[in-house]
């Protein structure tokens, strides 16, 4: 059953406030809002700081975004990109956003600048949050709204819906939500009921609520709000006069959403928040195809439920034993010209490097004296040499994505002139080759470039596919490819990566005559184990400014030191 995403948020009104129902016949308005009696200001204090965090990462860049999901997530920003329930791990979504930046031109800090709006809302495992997001060199702001599921390792389900952009993808939306509004906010079991598919289930996990059965269900409609009723709910317009409906767009190939058009396929309500107790209280439901709903989960925001509960009774959460990563790692140093192309150059220091632009300029030109046009990237990220920097930051292996991360050991101080050992030499060329060797749109090669059928030759010759995501690093055909390249650039003597498997002049010289129709350095081809003492050359480069500088003389000479425990 394909299924799309409703949010609401709502609550309990206090006797003689406004509203757009009428109570139940006969209700005790004594019982409908229970009265504040909890006053802990720290329950779920985490919680907040966690979304602050997350926020706060996300306008820092992507690579700083990362860490905050897990290593799979499902994903939903029909409002961002059209993508719909599609799982993928954490680096294909930060690098969707640098490549394909919503609502604006391209941005070098590969950033989703976002303000929040209102407090956290919170269920055990889930969480919504809206924010309002920053676009067009600040000459825009979209009103949106995260609903997620947070798992141990981060955000495991993500949906990222915005405000619709005309009113006829609207109405369908605002039927369901003028119906759930009514039943509800009116204590109509009946009508309640007609809002449900026969099996579906209800979850408030805050409050102690699971039922399953359209009829079940129904009958909380006559329950005060404190055990599972939401009496007297109202619209709510978030942020404060903008419009109470958000939307996540489907895919223009999916022509039968739930919403009737293929603009709308998961949708955000927000609604008023009035009373006391429970106060705020969001919805987030599940529709089959029929507009019923099949699943719903309940939310509760913090600071209500905080006042609304005594401290002995708040529930634990999500929040209890996920802390959020360490702040901004990785930042925007500089944008340089290069070829008369402007590349975003990002470090952990944030300051410009003139050994990193150095090392890019390098690489770029080994390019051209071998006679090969670079593919040039539109950002570079030096990463910290940890076990898997690019799951940790965000970056897809083996990608023609042209923002691309090379692996680099802890920078250390240094004075005057700095030296890179071979290895970073050898990654720069690496990941260059991937753009080299991958020509045409990211994500995908046309089928008649010249470079694809070179590339297939290639992987036919060594038994291998181009890309296989479920084998290992060493056994893709890319990888090896852009290995071959990076070895036959090089200026001093080099070897492949030992997970390749292959040390033999001839056949490393072979691959490099198929895939560039030319032949390598003939310096690249002396075995390095046993080149002689100080024929291997660094690459010395000065700065004006000797905190930029780093001292990588420690970094070992083989190439795998360049890639620890994965693959660049």
């Amino acid at each position: 059953m394909s299924a799309c995403a409703l949010v609401l948020l709502t609550s309990a009104c206090t006797p003689g406030a406004p509203s757009t129902s009428t109570p139940a016949a006969g209700a005790d308005s004594a019982t409908e809002a229970a009265q504040p009696t909890g006053r802990n200001s720290t329950w779920a204090a985490s919680a907040e700081a966690y979304v602050a965090a997350f926020d706060a990462a996300w306008a820092a860049g992507a690579s700083n975004a990362a860490p905050f999901y897990a290593p799979r997530v499902s994903i939903d920003q029909g409002g961002l990109h059209g993508l719909n329930g599609e799982s993928v791990d954490r680096s294909e979504l930060a690098q969707m956003i640098r490549n394909d930046p919503p609502f604006g031109p391209r941005d070098p800090a590969d950033a989703l600048p976002v303000t929040p709006t209102d407090s956290v809302y919170l269920a055990t495992t889930r969480m919504i949050h809206t924010v309002t997001l920053t676009v067009d060199n600040g000459n825009d702001r979209i009103p949106m709204a995260w609903a997620q599921r947070v798992g141990p390792s981060g955000v495991a389900e993500e949906l990222f819906a915005r405000s619709p952009d005309g009113p006829d993808e609207s109405a369908a939306a605002r039927d369901l939500l003028a119906g759930y509004v009514t039943a509800w906010g009116s204590g109509q079991p009946w009508a309640t009921a007609a809002l449900y598919a026969p099996r579906a289930a209800l979850v408030d996990s805050l409050l102690g609520i699971s039922t399953t059965g359209r009829t079940e269900i129904a009958a909380l409609a006559t329950q005060p709000a404190m055990r599972g009723g939401l009496p007297r709910a109202s619209l709510l317009d978030l942020p404060p006069g903008g419009d109470p409906d958000y939307y996540a767009g489907a895919p223009a190939a999916y022509s039968n959403g739930a919403f009737g058009d293929a603009s709308t396929n998961a949708l955000v309500l927000l609604l008023d928040v009035l009373g006391d107790c429970p106060g705020q209280v969001g919805v987030q439901l599940w529709l089959d195809r029929a507009r019923r709903i099949v699943r719903e989960e309940r939310f509760h925001r913090i600071d209500t439920l905080r006042r609304c509960l005594p401290a002995g009774q708040l529930p634990h959460g999500w929040w209890d034993s996920l802390q959020p990563p360490a702040g901004p790692t990785v930042h925007l140093a500089e944008t340089v010209p290069v070829s008369d192309t402007a590349i975003a150059i990002w470090n952990t220091t944030g300051r410009p490097d003139g050994r990193l632009e150095g090392l890019l300029r390098w690489a770029v030109q080994r390019f051209t004296d071998a006679g090969l046009a670079a593919t040039l990237p539109s950002s570079v990220t030096f990463l910290t040499d940890i076990a898997d920097p690019w799951s940790a930051y965000g970056f897809e292996t083996g990608s023609n994505a042209p923002d691309i991360g090379v692996p680099l050991p802890q920078l250390q101080p240094c004075a005057g002139s700095c030296t890179l050992a071979p290895a970073a030499k050898q990654a720069m060329l690496h990941e260059l080759a991937h753009l080299w060797l991958t020509p045409g749109p990211y994500s995908g090669i046309p089928v008649w470039s010249p470079a694809w059928r070179t590339g297939r030759q290639f992987a036919v010759g060594h038994g291998l596919a181009w890309v296989d995501e479920s084998g290992r690093w060493s056994k893709q055909a890319g990888e090896l490819a852009a290995e071959t390249l990076a070895w036959g650039l090089m200026d001093e003597p080099a070897a492949p990566d030992a997970r390749m498997g292959i040390t033999s002049c001839t056949e490393l010289t072979a691959d490099f005559e198929l895939l560039t129709r030319t032949t390598p350095d003939q310096r690249a081809c002396a075995q390095a184990a046993g080149s002689p003492a100080g024929s291997r050359q660094t690459l010395t480069l000065t700065t004006p400014d000797p905190r930029a500088c780093a001292d990588l003389a420690s970094v070992a000479a083989q190439a795998p030191s360049a890639t620890p425990g994965g693959a660049p």
